[in-house]
């Protein structure tokens, strides 16, 4: 199970992962994807990561994963070892996490909208009828059943909060 990248996670070529999104972390450091820079020391510049899985997107960009490669051929490696791609064969796979942010002008009427996609590993086709449950930081968990375009129910949020999403093994 290849691990999710992380900025500040290096290279084959020693280098290191220098972006990530802000607001998906996993363990505290934002999550890499295809398109963020990685300085390479060895090819003596600073390259985009060229590979990214496009079931595990986030702003409809692929995530970055151990192994996948850089736009100078360097091979990304992980530094954590808890947040993996998990098919949704297992009993229980955790398979995404993302931070809601605040709104950065303070502004706190307005909504934010947690919801995930679920795709088959191989096919990257949406998956309907998957269980699933979606655990907020604030304690709260929503379960359900993905619809046919593999959506997960929209949950409707007012304050910065983590949202766990774990696939639950199919009957």
């Amino acid at each position: 199970m290849p691990l999710m990248i992380r900025q500040g996670d290096t290279t084959s070529h020693g280098g290191t992962v220098l972006e990530g999104f802000p607001f998906y972390t996993v363990e505290g450091r934002a999550v890499a994807a295809m398109g963020h820079k990685v300085a390479c020391p060895l090819c003596k510049g600073v390259f985009p990561i060229a590979q990214g899985n496009p079931a595990h997107t986030f702003n409809n960009v692929p995530l970055a994963y151990e192994g996948m490669k850089t736009a100078c051929g360097a091979s990304l490696i992980a530094s954590q070892a808890s947040t993996t791609h998990t098919s949704p064969t297992g009993s229980v796979a955790r398979v995404a996490e993302q931070q809601i942010p605040d709104n950065p002008l303070g502004n706190q009427t307005e909504d934010k909208v947690v919801q995930f996609v679920i795709r088959h590993h191989e096919t990257q086709e949406p998956l309907e009828g998957v269980p699933y449950s979606i655990k907020l930081s604030t304690g709260a968990t929503e379960t359900g059943h993905s619809n046919a375009d593999g959506l997960t129910r929209k949950l409707v949020v007012n304050k910065t909060v983590k949202a766990e999403l774990i696939v639950h093994a199919m009957p």
